[in-house]
């Protein structure tokens, strides 16, 4: 196979709508970031443990609504992004997304041990979300178990998969978009971690000949670090 499992080709002009939705992302972030610094500088109180929670919610909101503005443009439909209908073939994601996952972890601990890598610790704005008030916890996981991943596989698993498979073969596009998803994450042990569970959501995306297999493993994903993360902290009380 040397082309996408979606039909339609991704351009750069589509890459390009993506590099302004996420300039958008960005811009509203900060935005966010500054007008409450003034407003709790005006006021003379402590940043709010909620600020990440609407960051994250305004800065993914924006880079979707500019995303699906330019896209649609472009003369993209739905259909065009891949979440195409799973049918039986979905039921193997029941042993897919937990094989997926002990693979990856068995892996970030393999590359962990061998070059002395270790888990940052949980940064203190997630950690304040996720004990403050019941609605901001509804908020974070909004933000980190749907918007997140939706943008991400779309960009991923889309835009730059669907773009880099008729430009390099699949073999190659499979391995650099992950090493891209990877690398957004920052943090040295997350990297390795992303990159391996952002292979087998290519892997995923690429059997099912959907989006939907990426996302859901996605999902899991996040789902059982938000989870992890709570025991942590629960524990650590």
């Amino acid at each position: 196979m040397t082309h996408t499992w979606n039909p339609r080709p991704v351009t750069s002009r589509d890459l390009a709508a993506l590099l302004y939705s996420a300039l958008a992302l960005v811009g509203a972030a900060v935005s966010v970031a500054l007008l409450i610094v003034a407003l709790t500088h005006v006021l003379d109180v402590s940043t709010p443990p909620w600020l990440g929670v609407l960051m994250a919610a305004a800065g993914y909101a924006a880079q979707f609504t500019v995303l699906a503005v330019l896209l649609r443009r472009r003369g993209w439909a739905f259909s065009d992004l891949g979440f195409h209908r799973l049918g039986t073939r979905g039921w193997h994601l029941v042993w897919q997304i937990p094989t997926s996952l002990l693979i990856s972890l068995a892996l970030t601990v393999l590359v962990a041990a061998l070059t002395g890598l270790t888990p940052e610790d949980a940064s203190t704005s997630n950690g304040e979300v996720l004990t403050s008030a019941v609605p901001w916890q509804l908020a974070f996981i909004l933000v980190y178990l749907l918007l997140g991943p939706l943008i991400e596989e779309i960009a991923f698993r889309r835009l730059f998969m669907g773009f880099f498979d008729r430009k390099v073969g699949v073999l190659t596009s499979t391995i650099l978009t992950s090493v891209l998803f990877g690398l957004v994450h920052i943090i040295p042990a997350v990297i390795v971690w992303c990159t391996l569970s952002g292979l087998c959501m290519a892997l995923l995306t690429r059997w099912h000949k959907s989006l939907w297999g990426g996302f859901a493993l996605h999902m899991v994903n996040n789902s059982l670090a938000s989870a992890g993360l709570i025991m942590a902290m629960a524990a650590g009380a």
